[in-house]
């Protein structure tokens, strides 16, 4: 870039630097409605990419070589893709500090008048990322049981639903940290993610234990490849939304064979208590050594089988004092 290029005539560089971000950003934005996006993103992209490419370098030269641009000319168009580069980082920081938090609105406190009505149960501040079918089932249970909960959504139908039903709100992207510290992250104790996608539970999930370790994370799980990389990362509290589903569709199929409720019941609850311990275990196994994880699971199999049977014996024969617990479980 030169400068002496800049300082002879600034009001032609700087004017030509505004009018092309002023028209990207336009042009830019107007896409994102176009493909309904929300409003936030839309003005994140259009401020991430009004700048000028640096592909802009090599046309540049390269026109100036067919003669198609003068030597001033071409030293004028490069400082203006340089300042436009150099500009844009700026702009994201307004972005994030003056712009987006405009977007992000919570329900005034009156609406959200929760009272702890069982004094053993301590008000903590709690995060819920994600209101869909998953978190929605936390969230309303907590409600109703009188504990708040802030709630962080992308969606912005489901954000103003949720507002109309009491739910203390935000609309925002959980993977930025502007947004998560919008939310309360900094006071938060317990944060719940929900989201569908498994990618952005894990990226949350490190970014706050990198940022406020403090926090103690309660994360869904698609399945079992999920929990492992979750119990490998140090995060314990793993909700894998396929077991308990499964285990029950497993204990009314053994009851419609024939087997009592009660015996089909604590057969599934001590199915989970088996499969919670397995996952900790394997998680431990390489991902690499996919001999010694098989080697494992197998085990995991017939301890399964074996534990089940001891627990049918038992609860046949009324012999119960001896029932392993889930400590003997986790030292085999």
């Amino acid at each position: 870039m030169n400068f002496n290029v800049i300082a002879k005539d600034p009001l032609f560089i700087f004017s030509t630097v505004f009018a092309v971000l002023i028209i990207k950003f336009i042009v830019l934005f107007a896409i994102g409605k176009f493909f309904r996006i929300d409003t936030p993103q839309s003005l994140f992209y259009a401020f991430a990419l009004s700048q000028v490419g640096e592909f802009a370098f090599v046309l540049i030269n390269y026109a100036s070589s067919l003669y198609l641009l003068s030597s001033e000319l071409n030293a004028q168009m490069m400082a203006v893709t340089a300042i436009t580069m150099c500009i844009t980082p700026f702009l994201l920081i307004i972005n994030d500090k003056l712009i987006t938090p405009k977007f992000i609105k919570e329900v005034p406190e009156k609406d959200n008048d929760f009272n702890i009505l069982d004094n053993d149960v301590s008000q903590k501040k709690i995060i819920i990322v994600g209101f869909g079918h998953f978190g929605s089932t936390v969230g309303r249970l907590l409600k109703a049981n009188k504990i708040p909960a802030t709630v962080l959504d992308r969606d912005s139908d489901r954000v103003k639903l949720l507002r109309s039903y009491g739910f203390k709100v935000y609309y925002g992207d959980a993977t930025r940290i502007p947004i998560l510290r919008a939310a309360g992250i900094e006071d938060a104790e317990i944060l719940v993610l929900c989201l569908d996608d498994p990618a952005d539970n894990k990226f949350i999930a490190d970014l706050v234990r990198e940022h406020y370790p403090k926090v103690k994370i309660f994360v869904r799980a698609k399945n079992r490849i999920d929990a492992y990389d979750y119990l490998n990362n140090g995060i314990n509290n793993i909700y894998r939304e396929t077991l308990g589903t499964a285990v029950d569709m497993a204990v009314d199929v053994l009851h419609e064979t024939g087997m009592r409720k009660y015996a089909a019941r604590r057969l599934g609850q001590r199915f989970m208590t088996i499969d919670k311990a397995s996952i900790r275990r394997l998680a431990k196994a390489k991902h690499d050594e996919d001999e010694i994880r098989l080697f494992t699971t197998k085990e995991i199999l017939q301890r399964e089988e074996e534990l089940l049977a001891y627990d049918n014996l038992s609860f046949d024969t009324g012999i119960v004092d001896d029932f392993p617990t889930e400590e003997d479980n986790n030292e085999n």
